[in-house]
């Protein structure tokens, strides 16, 4: 996303206006909280709005009741991964093109998206999970049951760093 073109207001009364926008057209979109333990449902779900005017009024953005998607984080053997680590949430053939969702990975293995619309399919990213790669899974509905995000060891690049004479350079260059 442009953060240069990003604005974050709060609902009061189930009212928002998102002052000083510049002209154009934005997406908007609408992340309510979950409720912790909340499993099988939530308030409501997550929604957006693509492609709005800036200048409108009497925009309607209504919510369903959501879904969380509760899912477990597995190494390559299916042994749970308890570590801390994030998973994006997306809905599915947007990611990376839209802002995400995060889910809660508490380091237990498993992970609780925030409330989700069950009228679509997500996809999940699987990253920062320390010596595992990034992982992905496509196309999962907050209904299905035993999701597995499955994260595969990952490998390292070792080597060294050196000037035109031979000489290790100064510690701190970024690689």
């Amino acid at each position: 996303p442009d953060y240069t073109r990003r604005k974050v207001v709060r609902v009061a009364d189930g009212a928002f206006a998102v002052r000083g926008l510049s002209a154009g057209r934005y997406d908007l979109i609408v992340r309510p909280d979950g409720e912790a333990g909340d499993v099988a449902g939530a308030p409501v779900s997550s929604a957006t709005v693509q492609d709005v005017e800036a200048g409108r009024t009497g925009l309607v953005v209504r919510l369903v009741r959501g879904v969380a998607l509760v899912a477990r984080v597995v190494d390559a053997a299916g042994e749970p991964v308890a570590q801390r680590g994030r998973v994006y949430v997306w809905r599915s053939g947007e990611p990376r093109r839209s802002f995400p969702l995060e889910a809660a990975v508490p380091g237990d293995g498993t992970l609780r998206t925030p409330p989700l619309d069950p009228a679509y399919a997500y996809d999940l990213v699987a990253t920062d999970f320390r010596g595992f790669g990034d992982a992905t899974v496509e196309r999962v509905s907050p209904r299905d049951a035993d999701v597995r995000v499955v994260l595969v060891a990952g490998r390292a690049i070792r080597g060294r760093v050196l000037d035109a004479e031979g000489k290790r350079v100064l510690a701190g260059v970024p690689v």
